[in-house]
């Protein structure tokens, strides 16, 4: 198949066809990549969650290790050995 002349109805028919592919082509990227953001945004989401608990329980066991430690300096205190 040869190529249309130059500038007629069939070439600009033919640059049309590649821009309309190029168009509707970038359009699919778009939407992937879109979707792709939003699962990337739940992760985040569901991690930063996770790091807040973790901290909150990170919290609570720092205080009963202090506490153990307050309790075990009283042992100390009034003698109790640990043998």
């Amino acid at each position: 198949m040869t190529a249309p002349d130059e500038y007629s109805n069939a070439w600009y028919r033919q640059q049309l066809r590649g821009i309309t592919h190029s168009h509707n082509r970038a359009l699919s990227d778009y939407v992937d990549l879109w979707e792709e953001v939003r699962a990337l945004r739940k992760t985040v989401e569901a991690l930063v969650e996770l790091r807040e608990r973790d901290a909150a329980e990170i919290g609570k066991l720092h205080e009963r290790i202090e506490n153990a430690a307050k309790a075990f300096a009283e042992l100390k205190r009034n003698g109790v050995s640990h043998e």
